[in-house]
């Protein structure tokens, strides 16, 4: 079993109470980052959101496999990323059966 739903929650609720009124009218994702398209400014997570980026989010300090969190927007049916945060390396992806016991 992962620890992941607990740690991404807690990572949504910092997120949330720290941008504050800044995230009003904004959704939360998470996952890998699956594919870069530096051309059209666009990128997939591992479950399938297809993003396009926002004018701030820089690609180039992003890669492949990156666990982030995307704050995003819904603009003309198309999932407008607002800012992209790679999770901290700090934050346990897995818990060890030792750990659970």
């Amino acid at each position: 079993m992962t620890a992941r739903p607990a740690w991404l929650s807690l990572l949504v609720l910092v997120l949330t109470l720290v941008a504050g009124p800044a995230l009003a009218g904004r959704l939360v994702a998470t996952g890998k980052i699956e594919i870069i398209d530096a051309i059209n400014r666009s990128f997939v997570l591992s479950g399938g959101q297809a993003f396009s980026a926002g004018p701030k989010v820089k690609l180039s300090k992003r890669k492949i496999g990156d666990d982030v969190v995307v704050i995003y927007e819904i603009k003309s049916d198309v999932l407008l990323a607002v800012d992209v945060r790679r999770v901290p390396f700090a934050l346990p992806t897995h818990i060890s059966s030792e750990e659970q016991k």
